[in-house]
């Protein structure tokens, strides 16, 4: 069967028509679909952004925060030891020692029930020591 070359023409030219009219819009399509993905792109960029900064911020206020509580516990402690060496200079019994230690567990439980959010008994514990 030999084909005439109008006849090719004819064909190439209904396949071009077709493809045009079912091709064209799902390439219209596509091409929306990938601005789409790119701004969603762009979108999720800025939101991890947005949410490295407020951890950062998080951070630095939380490192605020034990820092203020170390303070109050060295400078409480300090007021504390130093009443204490006043008061008991002279006659350090066992019963005075056995009433600090007592106390200073109380202040201690305190300090852990109210601070528990922002102090581990680590870092209490490291406060207490340098004091």
């Amino acid at each position: 069967m030999k084909v005439r070359k109008e006849k090719l023409c004819e064909w190439l030219e209904n396949v071009l028509c077709l493809t045009d009219h079912y091709m064209d819009p799902i390439m219209r399509a596509a091409c929306g679909v990938a601005e789409s993905v790119g701004e969603l792109m762009a979108a999720r960029v800025a939101d991890q952004k947005t949410i490295i900064q407020l951890q950062e911020q998080v951070i630095t206020e939380k490192d605020r925060q034990l820092s203020k509580v170390q303070e109050t516990v060295k400078t409480g402690l300090k007021t504390y030891a130093s009443t204490v060496e006043q008061k008991c200079s002279e006659a350090f019994s066992c019963r005075v020692q056995e009433t600090v230690k007592s106390e200073m567990k109380s202040y201690a439980g305190i300090v852990e029930s109210k601070c528990s959010e922002v102090l581990s008994e680590k870092t209490i514990t490291a406060a207490v020591k340098s004091a």
